[in-house]
């Protein structure tokens, strides 16, 4: 059974996380190697049958925001994590998201 985690409040509404029902990693079990699998997310052939992850990129998605936040809000709320180059707000499906752009 996994507990919600009510974590800090971020642009008026707490973050939260599911924490997994395995605490710790058994080593007593075989890792198995997934670097030729069709189940390897990098793998340009998963990209067939799963949704296609590529490396970290400078840009961030965030969505679901409140309503009335604004772009200096977010910029005041990121800025720690590096030199933000340009915000984007937008509407869609009726839920306010950004975009971020960091310098690196």
């Amino acid at each position: 059974m996994s507990f919600p985690y009510r974590g800090p409040c971020c642009l008026g509404s707490a973050w939260r996380s599911i924490f997994q029902s395995i605490q710790t990693l058994r080593p007593e079990l075989t890792p198995t190697e997934y670097s030729n699998s069709n189940l390897n997310r990098f793998n340009r052939n998963a990209a067939k049958n799963y949704r296609y992850c590529c490396s970290p990129t400078k840009m961030i998605h965030i969505s679901t925001l409140p309503q009335d936040v604004t772009e200096e809000e977010i910029v005041a709320h990121l800025e720690e994590h590096g030199t933000i180059v340009s915000t984007k707000l937008f509407e869609m499906n009726g839920k306010k998201q950004a975009l971020v752009l960091f310098e690196n």
